[in-house]
């Protein structure tokens, strides 16, 4: 258990992924002064009631742990502050909330006692290779062989998933609280699959329509 800051936001933040947040409220700020001059670490949790800026929230019971990595000044007293996500907690208790939250937690572990068939992780890392190689080409880019910059261990390409995919924050939400693996690759790979011939009837529409014009 520790004591935490916590950042409540609008926002689903899994382990590995990369969060960058423009800080302007004097709270906020006064988190990250404190931050820097402990571990450098604070809680991003999604936010269950409340709002984002200017007022108090209800934060959900499960969040990230961010690590911050980069901090960059800009005008009007913001900071452009860039972190990773590094292991799931639980809120046990609240307590305060000014200036900002602190909360006691405690990490939330993944089961230990599953066994992922080389055939189910193959095809997630295979179809999310694909999926991330359209999103790419969509805004003009393009990367060799996208599977093989994808996580290898079982665990880490659930969260990289669940990052990639455009779900509301409640799904995404879900996918954080759930400790099982298996279940996380499973429902990422099947959103992969629908997402992914989405994107491919609306290219092929692009096109036609591209075509019909001219």
């Amino acid at each position: 258990m520790r004591n935490l800051p916590l950042f409540p936001l609008n926002t689903v933040l899994f382990p590995g992924g990369t969060i960058p947040l423009q800080v302007f409220e004097p709270r906020y700020l006064r988190l990250i002064d404190d931050c820097l001059n402990s571990d450098s670490k604070f809680g991003v949790v999604l936010i269950k009631e409340g709002k984002e800026v200017g007022g108090p929230s209800v934060p959900m019971s499960v969040g990230t742990i961010a690590k911050i990595t980069s901090i960059k000044n800009l005008p009007n007293n913001r900071l452009l502050v860039t972190s990773i996500g590094t292991d799931r907690f639980n809120i046990l208790e609240i307590l305060k909330d000014d200036p900002y939250m602190v909360a006691t937690v405690d990490v939330q572990n993944e089961q230990t006692n599953e066994e992922i068939e080389d055939q189910t992780l193959k095809e997630a890392t295979r179809l999310t290779g694909e999926y991330l190689q359209t999103l790419l080409a969509m805004q003009g880019g393009w990367i060799k062989n996208p599977s093989s910059s994808l996580p290898e261990k079982p665990l880490d390409l659930s969260f990289f998933m669940a990052q990639l995919i455009q779900q509301p924050t409640s799904d995404q939400q879900k996918m954080l609280e759930t400790t099982s693996t298996i279940n996380r690759l499973s429902d990422c790979t099947n959103i992969i699959k629908s997402e992914s011939q989405k994107l491919v009837a609306r290219t092929k529409m692009d096109i036609t329509l591209k075509f019909s014009r001219n």
